[in-house]
């Protein structure tokens, strides 16, 4: 979620963003340090998690319980009986992308809205690169044009 990359320089208080998805955390049982800022963004496009204030050396920073952590969704799972038997056989990344879609088509009325709002719009991973992206990368990713690895076309 909000939770990728890392930053130096930390926002001076916490988001609002960043106040609900904390909120939202606790509510599933979660504990999110006070002092932490959950969905920090650099002028640099990096988003990391920052600490807004000193935070004692072997503090927990999130302590993450299973209802709120997105799940492969199980057979017989409550929050995924819409799911279709057959789906429930695939793969568990399947699983989960499929109730990621689902959450999101649902919007403001997802369980999960406050955790949603918070991943980022846009994003630049491999399987997404192209394969003129690739031929002017550096020569690892030469293996990766070779096996068409998340290449798209």
């Amino acid at each position: 979620a909000c939770l990728t990359g890392m930053a130096s320089t930390p926002p001076r208080s916490a988001s609002p963003e960043s106040a609900a998805l904390a909120a939202w955390l606790r509510s599933r049982g979660a504990y999110v340090h006070r002092a932490l800022e959950l969905c920090g963004k650099r002028s640099d496009g990096v988003r990391g998690a920052f600490a807004l204030a000193p935070i004692s050396s072997g503090s927990p920073l999130i302590i993450l319980p299973g209802p709120a952590c997105i799940r492969a969704c199980e057979i017989g799972s409550s929050e995924c009986k819409w799911m279709p038997q057959e789906v429930l056989e695939l793969s568990p990344v399947l699983r989960v992308t499929l109730f990621i879609m689902h959450e999101l088509e649902r919007g403001p009325g997802s369980d999960w809205s406050p955790y949603l709002q918070g991943l980022p719009q846009q994003f630049d991973t491999l399987e997404f690169w192209n394969q003129v992206t690739c031929a002017s990368s550096p020569p690892f990713f030469s293996s990766l044009r070779t096996r068409k690895i998340g290449l798209v076309q």
